[in-house]
C-alpha cells in the first residue's frame, strides 16, 4: 500500500554536511548572540533554566520560511507536528511520544500553543501563519506549574513583536510557482508622547498542487492577516500593551486520495470471526467497495476528481490580548493578561476522494475562549519566585452535516445525517514558584499548580434528508457534565560548573484534561457521547547540560529525558462507524534525548543542529480483544505519533560582499523518521490482537526536506532604508510522501501527501 520509499535521507544531506564541515579560521572573533527568554515568568538566559527549549528569532524564521505552526514540522527535536486528515488548517501536534491528532473541539492538545502567553485552545485552526512574529519558545516535557492543564508534553509560545516607538517598517512581494503570490507590511509610528503603535498585515495566494476536474485544485492557498499593536508607558513603572489579531482562510482542502479500497476490517473477514467481519462482507456485496476499487492508488495523485460539490477549508479567526505590568518597587512587578479568541471554522472534504459518492463531510465550528491571569514576580537576596492566579473559560459548537452511501452500504441510496455537540470549560488555577540560589554556583527551583475545571457536552443528533433538513425526532439529545483537577508539581536544580558549563536536573508533573467524546457513536456498553474520559497524567524526568563553547561561538545543549503516562487517551474510531470516540487506554513510557547545537566556525558562517531521539511504547493496553472480551494488548501494539528520529541541519553562510550587497546562502535540511499513525496491532492473528490497524498499514515513510536561500542583502535601492533579494526552494528533491492517513470506519484508506517542490524570488525592503 506504501509508497516504495526513496534515497536514503543521509544521502540528501551530503551537499550540506561537505558545506557544513567547511569551517576555515577558527580563531575569528565573532561570537553567539546571548539568548534570552521568558518561559518562566520573567527574562532569563535560556542557558541559565533547567527545561529542554528551542528558540528561534523572528529573523531566523524568516530566513527558514517559517511564518506559523505549520511550518514546524521537523524544525524541532523530538516535535511531531503535522496536519491532521482531511484538513490541513487542523494540528496534529505530538511531543515526546505524547500528542492529540483528535480534530475536533471536544478534545484537548497534550502540546500547548499559546500566542503572547494566550492559551490559543484546540488543534482545530492552528495551523495558520502569524504576522509580525518576534520570536518562538518550544518548551518541551511537562510545563503544568507555569503553563497550567494541556502542556503535559509541553508548550509552544510564539511571541509578537511590540511597537518600537520609531518609524520604521519592511515592505515585501513575493512570486513563485503555482502563481504564489505573498504582500507583506509592517509599519511602525513615531512614538506620541507615551503611546506607540504598529501595523502589520500579510496576504497570500497560491494555486493547488493537484487538479480536481470537477472543482476547486487540492492544496491552493487563499490567506490574509492582520495585526495591530499598543504600547502605552503612562509612567517609568507601567507598560501596558494591547494588540489585534486578525486571520481570514478561504481555500481548496489538503491534497489526499483513496489509497486502499479495504480497510482493517477486511483482517477479520475471511474466517468471521467477529461481527465487524461480518458486516464487512455486505461492504462489497451490494459493489460500493468494488466500485472504489477502480480508483485506488498507493501512490502520490497526478489527479483526484470528487463530484460532490464545493470542497473547502476555511477559518476566521479574531484575537484580543492586553497586558498590564506594574513595577512595586525595584525587585517586584505585577502583571495581568487578559485574552479573548474567536475562532469561526468551516471545512467540507469528500471522505474517500473519488467520483463515487460514498461519504461527504461538513462541519461549521464557533468557538470561543476567554483567560484572565494575575502574576507576581520578584526576588529578594537569594530568592526568586513567581506566584499568580488563572481563569479560562471556552464555548463551542460544531454542526457537521454527512451524507453518502456509506450509511447504507447501497450505491444506488444515500444516507443523510446530522451530527451536532457543544462543549464548554470554565477552568481556574492557582500557582507558584521559587528559585533559590545556594551560593554562586547553584540553584534550586520547586513549583506547584492547582487547577480546577467543570466540563460540559450536549450533544444532538438526526437523520436528514438532502436538503439537511432533520426528519423525525432526535436518533440522541443528551447532556451531560464532569468536574476534573489536579496538582502539577515540578522541583529542579542547576549546577554552575563554570562560567560556560551548566548541569541541571527536572522532575515534573503534566496534567491532560479529560472531557466527553461528543462525537462518539452510540453504543451501549462500550460508546456514548456524554460517557467522561479520564484526565492523562504524567511524571516527567530529565537532566542535561548547557554549555558555551569556542570561546563564545558555539552552544550545545543536551537532555535526556523518560516520562511515565497513565491513563493514556486515544482516539479510537469504532469498527464501522464515522465518527470517533476517545478511550484511556492504559499507561506508556516515553524516553529519549535532546541535542541543541550553534556554531560560528567563521566570520559570517553560522551552523545549527538539533536531533531528537524517542523511544515510545505501551506498558499497558486494555481493550476489546477480537473475540469481545478484553485484552491487555500492549506487547502487541505500537505507539502512535513517536518518530524515533528528528534531525535539523542548517547553514548561514556570507559567501561574497561586493558593490550589488552582501550575499548569502542558507540551507536547511529536516527529517522525520517512519512513524504511525495509529495504535496498531503488530501481529494482528496474535491471542492479544484488539480490532483495529495493524502496524504494517499504519505506517507512514520517513520525511525528509531540503529547503535552500540565496540572499543577496544590504542593497542600497534609495530611501532611508536598504532591500534585499532572495531566491527560494522548497523541498528541493520534490520529496512526496505520505503524512497522514485515515482508515474510514474500517472500510477504506485515504492517505494525505506532503506539498511537492515550490520555487520562488521575493523583495523586501525595510527602514
Amino acid at each position: 500500500m506504501k509508497q516504495a520509499p526513496g534515497k536514503h535521507w543521509a544521502m540528501r544531506a551530503i551537499p550540506l554536511a561537505v558545506a557544513m564541515a567547511w569551517a576555515p579560521n577558527l580563531l575569528a572573533q565573532t561570537t553567539l548572540e546571548e539568548v534570552v527568554v521568558t518561559s518562566q515568568r520573567r527574562l532569563e538566559r535560556l542557558q541559565d533554566i533547567p527545561l529542554s527549549i528551542t528558540s528561534l528569532t523572528g529573523a531566523e524564521m524568516e530566513q527558514r520560511g517559517m511564518e506559523g505552526a505549520s511550518s514546524l514540522r521537523g524544525a524541532v527535536p523530538n516535535l511531531n507536528m503535522a496536519p491532521a486528515p482531511v484538513s490541513g488548517l487542523i494540528g496534529s501536534v505530538g511531543m515526546r511520544g505524547m500528542g492529540s491528532g483528535q480534530p475536533s473541539i471536544w478534545a484537548d492538545p497534550a502540546v500547548g500553543v499559546y500566542v503572547d502567553g494566550v492559551f490559543v485552545g484546540k488543534n482545530q485552526g492552528i495551523l495558520t501563519d502569524l504576522v509580525d512574529i518576534d520570536r518562538l519558545e518550544v518548551l518541551r516535557g511537562p510545563q503544568g506549574t507555569l503553563f497550567g492543564r494541556n502542556t503535559q508534553a509541553g508548550a509552544i509560545n510564539f511571541v509578537t513583536r511590540r511597537p518600537s516607538g520609531e518609524f520604521s517598517g519592511s515592505v515585501g512581494v513575493e512570486a513563485g510557482t503555482r502563481g504564489r503570490q505573498v504582500e507583506r507590511i509592517s509599519i511602525d509610528l513615531p512614538k506620541t508622547q507615551s503611546l506607540s503603535l504598529s501595523v502589520a498585515a500579510r496576504n497570500e495566494t497560491q494555486d493547488g498542487a493537484i487538479t480536481n476536474a470537477l472543482g476547486q485544485s487540492w492544496g491552493d492557498k487563499d490567506r490574509q492577516g492582520l495585526r495591530l499593536a499598543a504600547r502605552l508607558e503612562p509612567s517609568s513603572s507601567t507598560v501596558m500593551d494591547y494588540s489585534y489579531d486578525k486571520t481570514e482562510i478561504n481555500e481548496g482542502p489538503q491534497v489526499g486520495s483513496l489509497v486502499s479500497s479495504t480497510g482493517y476490517l477486511g483482517n477479520y473477514s475471511a474466517s468471521g470471526q467477529t461481527s465487524p467481519g461480518f458486516v464487512y462482507k455486505y461492504y462489497f456485496q451490494p459493489g460500493l467497495g468494488a466500485m472504489l476499487k477502480p480508483y485506488a492508488n498507493p501512490d502520490y495523485p497526478s489527479a483526484i476528481t470528487a463530484n460532490v460539490g464545493e470542497l473547502y477549508q476555511r477559518v476566521h479567526v479574531t484575537g484580543n490580548t492586553l497586558s498590564v505590568s506594574h513595577k512595586l518597587d525595584a525587585a517586584n512587578s505585577i502583571k495581568y493578561i487578559f485574552g479573548q479568541r474567536r475562532m469561526i471554522y468551516g471545512d467540507r472534504s469528500d471522505y474517500d476522494q473519488t467520483p463515487v459518492n460514498v461519504y461527504t463531510g461538513q462541519r461549521d465550528t464557533e468557538y470561543t475562549t476567554r483567560s484572565h491571569e494575575f502574576q507576581f514576580t520578584g526576588n529578594k537576596d537569594a530568592l526568586k519566585y513567581v506566584a499568580g492566579v488563572y481563569a479560562f473559560m471556552d464555548d463551542g459548537t460544531t454542526l457537521s452535516r454527512q451524507s453518502g452511501s456509506f450509511f447504507t452500504f447501497d450505491p444506488r441510496y444515500l444516507g443523510y445525517k446530522l451530527v451536532n455537540f457543544n462543549v464548554s470549560t470554565e477552568a481556574k488555577a492557582a500557582f507558584g514558584q521559587i528559585d533559590y540560589d545556594i551560593g554562586k554556583q547553584a540553584t534550586l527551583t520547586g513549583g506547584m499548580r492547582y487547577t480546577s475545571e467543570t466540563k460540559g457536552v450536549h450533544a444532538w443528533r438526526y437523520n436528514s434528508d438532502a436538503t439537511f433538513a432533520a426528519v423525525g425526532a432526535a436518533t440522541l439529545d443528551s447532556t451531560a457534565q464532569a468536574s476534573f483537577s489536579a496538582f502539577t508539581p515540578s522541583v529542579a536544580a542547576v549546577y554552575k560548573i563554570d562560567a560556560t558549563t551548566n548541569l541541571f536536573a527536572r522532575i515534573a508533573g503534566g496534567f491532560k484534561s479529560g472531557g466527553f467524546p461528543a462525537e462518539a457513536p452510540l453504543i451501549p456498553g462500550s460508546s456514548s457521547p456524554t460517557t467522561p474520559f479520564k484526565p492523562e497524567k504524567s511524571t516527567s524526568y530529565e537532566a542535561g547540560t548547557k554549555m558555551s563553547l569556542m570561546g563564545g561561538k558555539g552552544q550545545l545543549s543536551v537532555t535526556g529525558f523518560l516520562t511515565k503516562v497513565t491513563d493514556m487517551q486515544l482516539s479510537l474510531l469504532p469498527a464501522g462507524s464515522g465518527t470517533p470516540t476517545m478511550v484511556n487506554a492504559g499507561e506508556a513510557t516515553t524516553k529519549g534525548i535532546e541535542v541543541e547545537a550553534q556554531f560560528l566556525p567563521t566570520s559570517g558562517v553560522r551552523l545549527h543542529l538539533g536531533y531528537g531521539f524517542l523511544d515510545a511504547a505501551f506498558d499497558k493496553f486494555e481493550s476489546p480483544g477480537v473475540d469481545g472480551k478484553m485484552v491487555d494488548a500492549a506487547s502487541n501494539t505500537v505507539m502512535p505519533g513517536a518518530p524515533k528520529h528528528t534531525l535539523n541541519l542548517g547553514l548561514d553562510a556570507r559567501i561574497a560582499k561586493n558593490s550589488l550587497g552582501t550575499w548569502r546562502a542558507i540551507v536547511d535540511m529536516r527529517h522525520i523518521s517512519s512513524r504511525y499513525t495509529y495504535a496498531g496491532q503488530i501481529n494482528p492473528a496474535a491471542s492479544n490482537s484488539t480490532i483495529g490497524n495493524s502496524a504494517a498499514e499504519s505506517l507512514m515513510p520517513a520525511l525528509t526536506t531540503v529547503n535552500a536561500r540565496l540572499l543577496l542583502a544590504d542593497v542600497n535601492v534609495g530611501g532611508p532604508g536598504s532591500g534585499s533579494v532572495s531566491l527560494w526552494m522548497k523541498n528541493v528533491f520534490d520529496e512526496r510522501k505520505m503524512v497522514a492517513h485515515m482508515d474510514v470506519g474500517g472500510y477504506y484508506q485515504v492517505g494525505f501527501w506532503s506539498e511537492p517542490r515550490t520555487v520562488g524570488l521575493n523583495f523586501n525592503y525595510k527602514w
